[in-house]
């Protein structure tokens, strides 16, 4: 009767006969509306009656049902998928691909080799490192190349045969030394014979051997009025003697990436500043999971959900809530940020969608109304006393009933003994015949 009763119940709520009684619950499922739920819901909107605003991002599919995000398409026509979305990835399609990583849903391993390129999160095209060539960044810049895409030549002179492919520095034979090698003096000195002292510090920072106000200072550094190198770089330039111009990063096709500021990079090596979230030498990727912020130097907290690679807000996957996502949906919620409503789930049960219940210890069934049977193994460890108690009444009943059944046969027995000897003493004879019988009644008791 009662499996009848939930059948006939369900089928009232399905066809909408119960509306009066339930005047609370969306007529239609979601992601449907209309009169007769005949209506899909609009590009980015989802859920009962299409009343929730999508949250996907880049143009990302997002269901009709629950609002989750598919990186993988676009937003097509009439709630449909469209065409195939690359480079994007997290819970609302907003972050590009970690570093090393492409294609839809980051599936793909960049084909660049590590630590000599990078690929387009998009497309996997390599964009090589400074002092690197070929599709998959494989190979060095020749002996007298350098630089990004191996466009700059190297100004050695006569005493060094190659340059570093990087930087561009002279490999200078030995007894030279210098950023062209045009220098074999002790560190300090500069001129013929080395018989003039550098005008770069006390003895520390080499010149150049033809001009001794020329000075080597470190990388991102130049010379001050005293001749110390102590001035950072002007914006815009970077490297030894601050030569190299930041404006190299325009023929590296970054427009419209995530850059700190235009025309300006790292005074050292020359690397684009990135805005906050972002990583990488050309600014293309988010942080790695798990970090945040400038520099990616933050640490997030999210227990159940996805941390934002710029702020550190958690989103909390289907079915948690709280700042750290920590938090499962109260009862009669679901879905993200616990916005769906269910009435189906009983007895602690929690949802998990439209028609899927968690239930809580103890209970089972599509809406947690049956009690949870248990295991032969599971009613012996729980009842294990009773079940003692009832083998020890047993056994006791047993020998009580043999105690009984042994003292009514002895009893028979006299009493049987008795009547013969009032039956011989009386007759005053020995019958044999009697004797026959009575060893046969004492067999049979």
């Amino acid at each position: 009767m009662m499996l009848l009763a939930a059948l006939v119940l369900s089928q009232l709520l399905l066809q909408g006969g119960c509306e009066p009684f339930y005047n609370a619950l969306p007529r239609c499922p979601p992601g449907q509306k209309g009169e007769s739920c005949e209506e899909i819901c609009p590009a980015g909107w989802f859920g009962d009656n299409c009343k929730f605003k999508c949250a996907c991002q880049n143009n990302a599919f997002c269901s009709t049902v629950d609002g989750e995000c598919d990186c993988r398409h676009e937003s097509g026509v009439n709630g449909t998928r469209g065409v195939a979305l690359a480079g994007w990835t997290g819970l609302i399609c907003d972050r590009p691909c970690p570093r090393g990583r492409w294609g839809s849903l980051c599936s793909f391993e960049c084909p660049c080799i590590e630590g000599q390129g990078e690929c387009d999160p998009q497309v996997g095209e390599c964009q090589c490192l400074t002092g690197f060539m070929e599709r998959e960044c494989a190979l060095t810049c020749n002996h007298l190349k350098y630089g990004i895409n191996c466009n700059k030549k190297c100004h050695c002179g006569e005493h060094a045969d190659s340059c570093d492919h990087v930087t561009g520095r002279c490999n200078c034979h030995k007894g030279w030394h210098g950023w062209i090698c045009d220098s074999r003096c002790e560190d300090g000195f500069w001129g013929e014979d080395c018989n003039q002292t550098c005008n770069c510090g006390p003895g520390i920072v080499p010149c150049r051997q033809n001009n001794g106000s020329i000075c080597h200072c470190p990388e991102g550094t130049t010379t001050d009025k005293y001749g110390q190198c102590s001035t950072r770089c002007p914006r815009g330039t970077y490297g030894y003697g601050c030569e190299e111009s930041c404006l190299v990063w325009k023929g590296r096709n970054v427009t419209g990436y995530h850059i700190d500021e235009e025309e300006s990079c790292n005074p050292g090596n020359g690397e684009l500043i990135c805005l906050p979230g972002y990583d990488g030498v050309n600014c293309w990727n988010s942080c790695p999971n798990g970090k945040f912020g400038p520099l990616c130097s933050g640490t997030c907290e999210c227990l159940n959900g996805d941390c934002h690679h710029i702020t550190g807000e958690c989103r909390c996957y289907k079915g948690w809530t709280g700042s750290t996502c920590s938090e499962r949906c109260p009862q009669g919620s679901y879905g993200y940020n616990c916005t769906l409503r269910c009435t189906k789930c009983h007895n602690g049960g929690f949802c998990t969608g439209p028609e899927e219940c968690v239930c809580a210890d103890g209970w089972t069934g599509i809406s947690c109304k049956l009690l949870e049977s248990k295991t032969l193994v599971d009613e012996l460890e729980h009842n294990s006393t009773r079940i003692t108690l009832t083998l020890a009444a047993i056994l006791l009943a047993i020998l009580l009933v043999m105690l009984l059944i042994f003292i009514r046969c002895t009893r028979t027995e006299q009493t049987v003994q008795y009547d013969v000897t009032e039956i011989r003493g009386s007759n005053g004879s020995d019958n044999s015949l009697f004797d026959g019988w009575y060893r046969n009644m004492v067999r049979v008791a």
